[in-house]
């Protein structure tokens, strides 16, 4: 499913999501486990990041950087993008956790069809 594809999308059980209402609010920022850094490092990203809910239900440190091939709510690389974006799971945990925090509780509404 291309960022910006007006099909719904639904992978497994999950509810669908309508990536062109959203217009890729999963390529704004990103959310990584970061595992065994040192204190100072720690505290490096807790001034820097804030956290975030990961896919396996841990916390990550989120990241603000929008993606450069994200250009009028499409993705400009859809065939050659990395394997964590062809792995996000649009309507999935994260999609609706990253949704809820960087779109208004209308645009949610309507990117899940709950309107």
């Amino acid at each position: 499913m291309r960022v910006g594809d007006s099909t719904p999308t639904r992978r497994k059980e999950q509810t669908m999501a309508n990536c062109n209402i959203c217009r890729g609010a999963c390529c704004e920022s990103i959310t990584l486990e970061i595992t065994g850094p040192t204190n100072d490092f720690q505290r490096f990203l807790e001034y820097r990041t804030s956290p975030q809910i990961t896919g396996k239900g841990r916390i990550g440190r989120n990241f603000e950087c929008r993606c450069l091939m994200l250009k009028d709510g499409r993705c400009l690389v859809y065939e050659k993008r990395p394997k964590m974006c062809a792995d996000f799971e649009p309507g999935g945990e994260v999609c609706r956790a990253t949704v809820a925090t960087r779109r208004t509780p209308e645009e949610a509404k309507k990117i899940f069809g709950e309107d």
